[in-house]
């Protein structure tokens, strides 16, 4: 199974780590029951990734094993046939919100779909 990822660290060179990823949480540091961690297999950084500008700081990560998908836990189609623009969304994450800040609540933005330009 393969999941898109923001890096969401400068420096940090996500080919030579082992880290894995945490599905169905809401506060990052608590134990929740809905929380289900999974091990990396394997990574794929953007070809046009700058460390030095953190620009294009995503990444494709193959899991070691599938997810269970739950109530909690869903998967998202990112196909604009589906979600054409204009269309409304929720975007989720966690990390820092100003230089000087870190929350580990899950938060999330209301934001539309913007057509895809050919640039």
């Amino acid at each position: 199974m393969w999941m898109l990822l923001r890096f969401g660290r400068k420096g940090v060179e996500y080919k030579t780590m082992n880290f894995s990823v945490v599905v169905g949480a809401h506060w990052i540091r608590a134990r929740e029951a809905s929380q289900r961690r999974h091990q990396v297999h394997r990574t794929v950084t953007h070809e046009n990734y700058l460390r030095k500008t953190h620009r294009y700081d995503i990444m494709l990560v193959q899991l070691s094993a599938s997810i269970e998908f739950n109530d909690e836990t869903k998967p998202i189609c990112v196909d604009d046939s589906v979600f054409p623009p204009g269309t409304r969304c929720v975007i989720t994450g966690w990390g820092r919100t100003s230089v000087n800040s870190i929350y580990d609540m899950l938060y999330f933005l209301l934001y539309y779909v913007v057509k895809r330009s050919a640039s």
